[in-house]
This record gives structure tokens, C-alpha cells and sequence, in this order.
């Protein structure tokens, strides 16, 4: 994988209950638990099956998935086997229990377990041999579990070495630990994201490889409605067809806007629609448009951001308007010409006559529509040059010319 960030980026930017770095070397940012141990007891929280939380009856669906309760019982009948040859009492307190968690934009139900037994009182002088039993954590062995490990040195070329490994915390009282998931490691200079997941003989090849992806490389386009009609439906199908191909190295099978439905409520006034999609799916959201006043600039050089595709992360974006002082947005710079706003595109007038950066980050729907009516010109603009100009607008799919704040020159902070 390519990114801009450093693994200590990545550490900093992840949410995950499990987080560790070493450095220069990997990255783990995990969900799940491995064992815990507190006042002589230890816990084991296996967690197997998610789903989307927006779907209609998506506890049920989970719940009631047969292949999801097969994986579930075989993980949780293992690290009860697992938990009994280092302790005592075993005992099953919760069974498939449901929780909400975050990803970057849905929310999904995860599916897990609780499993306690009873350690003896000196099990602290023996922590090295409760690991050396528990090893590899079942979750990511599968079952039976020596029978597994066999065919997955079989099947795989590479060693693991930290991968599905485990980290954590002991302070001879009181241990917890991770399961080494959601990784990225550095070698030869590139980034290498290792990740997994768990199938049985009820399996569907294709379900398992659209779940793999669902929330990877998620896109998406911001819309103008204006009165229940789509705003330029035309430059949005393009963008949508051109990121979809550079995405996935296909083409949708489907146009953006099937079957997309304004509802009644929202078909009054100005509302932004937002589809977010990946190779399978989209997802849809509309609200109504409050434009955001922008009256001052603040310059912020970045050469190494990279916002050519309309994606869902946009870190580094919110990480530069952090910078902007006192101002409203920023004018982002790259090796020394002007790129965008983090709201959108810029024109910048002089007796009159618009001008749109020649390299923005974004080629905006509304910038490549002004530009075929040929109501903007392209140019290569330096900071130095900025100064030569009258003013600027803001401009979006929502915000058309003269729609947005005419910012004077003089309002942008150098």
C-alpha cells in the first residue's frame, strides 16, 4: 500500500480499543482482546461476526445468520478448552452479545463473548507458561486448533513473525492483552497491511470477500439539490465512473444516481445529498444546506498531501484547517502553487475574469462545469502572485459563483 503518513501517523490516527508501535517496523490498531487477568481471574472475550448497523433488523440478521453461530460456537467450545488447561471454574458469563462500534463511516454490531475461570494464587510466578498454553490466540487459529496450523503453514508462503501475534500490558498484579489484528508493517521502504478473517464450510465465496472490502476505499460525492432536483447530475456521473475505475479497475456496473429517491422532506430549498459507495454498495444521506461563511484565508503549505479521489478519509484535510489561526479556511499550498481550500475549489478574479488553479487537489464538479461554459480560466497561480488579484470565492458542488463570500486579497494571512 502507498500513503503519505508514517506508521507513528497511523498509530496517532487510529481508533481501536488496542493500539501499538514499534518503531520503524509495524503498526497494530486492534479490536480484540486476547486474555485479561484480574484479581485471580482471567477473562477471554472472542469475537466473531459483524454487521452493517443501518441495515434494516441488522441485530436479527446477525443473530440468526447460521454460518455467523457456527463460527461463534466453535471459537467460544476452543478458548473454553484453551482457558481449562491454565485454570479452573471455567465458566461461559455472556453469550453473543451485541455491541456498536465505529468504523471510519458506519456503525456495525460486533458479535461477542465473555468466558472467566480461576487461576491459582501464584499464577503470577507463571505467566510465561499461561501464554505458552493459550498461544496462538483461537481466534485467529481457527479449530481443531493443531490441525489448522498445520494447514495454514501449508498455505502460506510468508512468515507472520508479529502478525496475529499478541502485545499488552502486566504489572505483576494485573495483565491484559491484545490479539496483533489490523496491521501494518514496513519493509523495504513500502507498507504492508495484513489482515484476516474466518470461514467455515457454510461459507458463500462471495460474501466473504465483499465483508473482506465493504468499508475499504470508501468514496464519495457531494450533491446539490436544489427544489427536489438534481444539480448536475452529468459532472457527478463522470467524477463517480472515473473514481470508481481508479479504485477498483473497473467500471460501475450501475449509474451513481439509480435508484437514489428524494424524500418529500427534503425537497424544499437547498439540500446536500451524500453517496458514499464502494465496489458494492452505496449509501445515502440527505440534510439541509447551511452555507459556511468564509470571510478570512490563512495559508498552509502541504507537499506531500494527496486528495485526488473524493474519499470519506480526510485527515490530513481537517489536519491543515486545524492550522488556519484565527481565519475561516485555508489556501493550501503545494511545491509552491495554490490548490484548493479544505471546502472546496478556488477562482480568483481580476478585472473581472475568473481564474481556477491549473493543479487543484480535487478537479470539483462545479469547477469542471464552469470551466466547459468557459466562465473560468485555468492558470498556474504562485503565493507571490496571489497579491496580483482582487479577490477569491470558495466554490463546491454546493456553492456556485457569486453563491459564496467574495474574500479580499487582503483578507488572506501570508
Amino acid at each position: 500500500m502507498e500513503t503519505e503518513h508514517s506508521l507513528l501517523d497511523l498509530f496517532y490516527a487510529a481508533e481501536a480499543p488496542y493500539k501499538f508501535y514499534k518503531k520503524n517496523d509495524f503498526v497494530v490498531f486492534s479490536p480484540e482482546c486476547f486474555i485479561k487477568i484480574e484479581n485471580n481471574n482471567i477473562y477471554s472475550f472472542p469475537m466473531k461476526g459483524t454487521i452493517d448497523a443501518t441495515l434494516p433488523n441488522a441485530k436479527r440478521l446477525l443473530t440468526e445468520n447460521l454460518k455467523e453461530q457456527y463460527e461463534h460456537n466453535t471459537i467460544v467450545d476452543l478458548i473454553r478448552n484453551d482457558l481449562s488447561k491454565v485454570a479452573k471454574e471455567v465458566h461461559l458469563k455472556r453469550y453473543r452479545y451485541l455491541e456498536k462500534i465505529k468504523s471510519t463511516t458506519h456503525d456495525l454490531y460486533q458479535s461477542s463473548s465473555e468466558i472467566s475461570a480461576k487461576l491459582p494464587n501464584n499464577w503470577t510466578k507463571n505467566v510465561g507458561d499461561i501464554f505458552q498454553n493459550l498461544l496462538p490466540a483461537g481466534s485467529i487459529s481457527g479449530a481443531p486448533k493443531d490441525k489448522t496450523l498445520e494447514l495454514i503453514q501449508q498455505a502460506e508462503s510468508d512468515p507472520r513473525e508479529y502478525y496475529t501475534g499478541i502485545f499488552g500490558v502486566y504489572d505483576n498484579k494485573r495483565l491484559e492483552s491484545a490479539v496483533n489484528i489490523r496491521y501494518i508493517e514496513k519493509r523495504n521502504g513500502k507498507f504492508w497491511f495484513r489482515s484476516g478473517g474466518g470461514i467455515t464450510h457454510l461459507s458463500e465465496q462471495k460474501e466473504e470477500y465483499q465483508e473482506l472490502i465493504k468499508f475499504m476505499f470508501l468514496l464519495f460525492e457531494s450533491i446539490c439539490v436544489i427544489d427536489g432536483e438534481i444539480q448536475s447530475p452529468l459532472w457527478h456521473e463522470q467524477r463517480y465512473k472515473s473514481a470508481f475505475h481508479k479504485s477498483y479497475n473497473e467500471f460501475p456496473k450501475n449509474s451513481l444516481l439509480e435508484g437514489v429517491l428524494i424524500p418529500e422532506k427534503l425537497k424544499k430549498g437547498k439540500v446536500k445529498l451524500r453517496i458514499s459507495y464502494n465496489q458494492f454498495e452505496k449509501k445515502i444521506e440527505g440534510s439541509k444546506y447551511t452555507s459556511k461563511e468564509i470571510k478570512t484565508l490563512q495559508i498552509i503549505e502541504s507537499n506531500s498531501i494527496n486528495y485526488s479521489l473524493k474519499y470519506n478519509d480526510r485527515k490530513k484535510l481537517d489536519q491543515l484547517f486545524l492550522k488556519r489561526n484565527s481565519c475561516d479556511d485555508i489556501i493550501i499550498l503545494k511545491n509552491g502553487l495554490v490548490t484548493d481550500s479544505s471546502y472546496g475549489n478556488l477562482v480568483f478574479f481580476k478585472n473581472e475574469i475568473g481564474y481556477t488553479p491549473e493543479e487543484p487537489l480535487l478537479k470539483g464538479t462545479r469547477r469542471a462545469k464552469l470551466l466547459h461554459e468557459k466562465k473560468i480560466i485555468l492558470k498556474k497561480i504562485s503565493v507571490t502572485e496571489i497579491k496580483e488579484y482582487e479577490f477569491c470565492q470558495v466554490i463546491n458542488a454546493l456553492l456556485d459563483l457569486n453563491e459564496g463570500n467574495k474574500i479580499p486579497v487582503d483578507k488572506i494571512c501570508f
